[in-house]
């Protein structure tokens, strides 16, 4: 923190954030290599798990310093040519020009993301400021990652300010207490906390990952062993459903979570969400399930790496820095090296799928994306020839699955949502009976590739790993 403080302080942003961003990533990995050599394979929590929230911070506070400083060069020189534009949204902080002036402008010309100019911080923190948002009490430990500018309006309490419309301010105002008590969402989160936890504590201690290597489970059938493997994966995930979930609840409980309020001023919370649990556990692509685990991460990954990198680059550089954030066990390269080789065929299959059936590679390819192929291309078609009309939209999360009333009780339960009821009346049998296998297919190989490839995550081991696949 002291080193990453002095290169804000004494150095040029541009330059404060490329010293800042090596040397956190250099120290995470001495100490990842230090745990390896005196706790291989071991799961107890040492520093490196707070550890890997820190270099989030730290890098992301350099890299919206640096932001700041390229926006305030931009104003600069805009009010130097005397060329004023027009003005930015109501309430964005990050949009303020020259004190001198009084007047705003637009950023639209400036080469940056969305993010960048949202999260772009103009004045270097205080020391104050500084540790109270690295070592931040409600997410130390596991995050979610909070930008510096959204903690700085949490301490400040300007919620208000920065909302766009006029309405909603005094909307927020007048319900100010209500809003950042977040009842039934604290009440929500809790729940969820609870199912998971127990889960874990209770459940998943039967489906332990050794009993892979062991020449008992080479006994059983090949179908008994496939289903223990994804049980097993799928149980593993419930200790970072309730970790996430219990610090959504600590920073919910403390006023910290509010992010915006929507059309019809109810108030959202997505700050302290970190995973959607239903696009993750029933999603039909891999990058739907990538795009909704660990949110916060996937964010900064983007703004600190991937939205300042050449576009030719961008993708290896984000894997090179999250296969060095998460650690050095094989595992994890042998899972990010499979999931990575499944998301480029993703990305491949959508430009050049006719050109699928030609490749050496095929099986792989369709085993991977089959289901976007056929989302876009033969399932249209497949509706028009048989059915003799266009396949219904339907938002994904609308699925067969979510639609049941056993799934929805569960969920309603849970906390995760209020239980919904399929319309039958509107599709004809034959349409209805198609899309439920259609989603059932595509949420079935999503999931098995995900489970499947994800034990060697867990294993953590080279040679353990390739036993587990095998």
């Amino acid at each position: 923190m002291a080193v990453v403080y002095a290169a804000i302080i004494a150095l040029e942003s541009r330059t404060a954030f490329y010293l800042s961003s090596v040397f956190c990533m250099m120290y995470l990995t001495v100490c990842h290599l230090w745990r390896m050599y005196f706790d291989y394979g071991g799961y107890e929590l040492d520093i490196t798990g707070p550890l890997m929230v820190l270099v989030q911070r730290l890098s992301m506070l350099a890299a919206n310093l640096d932001d700041g400083e390229s926006i305030k060069k931009f104003k600069q020189d805009i009010f130097r040519n005397g060329a004023l534009a027009t003005s930015t949204p109501i309430g964005n902080r990050s949009s303020s020009p020259s004190p001198k002036d009084g007047h705003k402008v637009s950023l639209d010309k400036l080469k940056m993301s969305d993010a960048q100019k949202r999260f772009a911080v103009y004045q270097k923190p205080t020391p104050m400021q500084f540790i109270s948002y690295c070592i931040n009490f409600q997410t130390v430990i596991i995050g979610p990652l909070i930008s510096y500018r959204d903690h700085d309006i949490y301490i400040r309490g300007c919620e208000a300010e920065h909302l766009e419309t006029e309405a909603k301010r005094a909307h927020f105002a007048k319900h100010r207490e209500s809003i950042l008590e977040a009842r039934e969402t604290v009440i929500m989160y809790g729940k969820q906390a609870f199912y998971y936890g127990f889960l874990y504590i209770f459940v998943a201690g039967y489906f332990p990952t050794n009993f892979f290597l062991s020449d008992t489970f080479l006994q059983y059938s090949f179908t008994w062993r496939f289903l223990y493997l994804l049980l097993t994966a799928n149980f593993m995930r419930q200790q970072y459903y309730f970790g996430w979930s219990f610090s959504a609840l600590c920073c919910l409980l403390s006023g910290l979570g509010f992010s915006d309020l929507d059309d019809d001023m109810n108030p959202k919370y997505t700050l302290v969400k970190n995973f959607r649990f239903r696009s993750v556990e029933f999603a039909g692509s891999l990058k739907e399930l990538i795009d909704n685990w660990n949110i916060s991460t996937l964010h900064w990954l983007r703004l600190v790496i991937y939205d300042r990198c050449p576009r030719k680059y961008a993708s290896p550089m984000v894997f090179i820095a999250s296969c060095i954030w998460h650690g050095f066990y094989p595992g994890y390269y042998m899972f990010f090296v499979s999931m990575g080789y499944f998301f480029y065929v993703s990305f491949t299959i959508d430009q050049y799928h006719y050109k699928l059936i030609e490749s050496p590679l095929a099986l792989a390819h369709f085993w991977s994306k089959l289901s976007r192929v056929f989302h876009r291309e033969v399932r249209p078609a497949m509706f028009k020839k048989f059915l003799g009309i266009l396949p219904p939209e339907r938002p994904r999360k609308q699925n067969w699955l979510e639609r049941t009333s056993i799934f929805n009780v569960i969920m309603a339960a849970m906390g995760l949502s209020e239980p919904v009821s399929m319309d039958t009346k509107a599709l004809d049998e034959n349409t209805r009976l198609f899309c439920q296998r259609y989603d059932f297919f595509t949420w079935f190989v999503t999931y098995v590739v995900v489970n499947y490839t994800a034990t060697a995550f867990v294993v953590l081991a080279f040679y353990d790993s390739l036993v587990v696949w095998a």
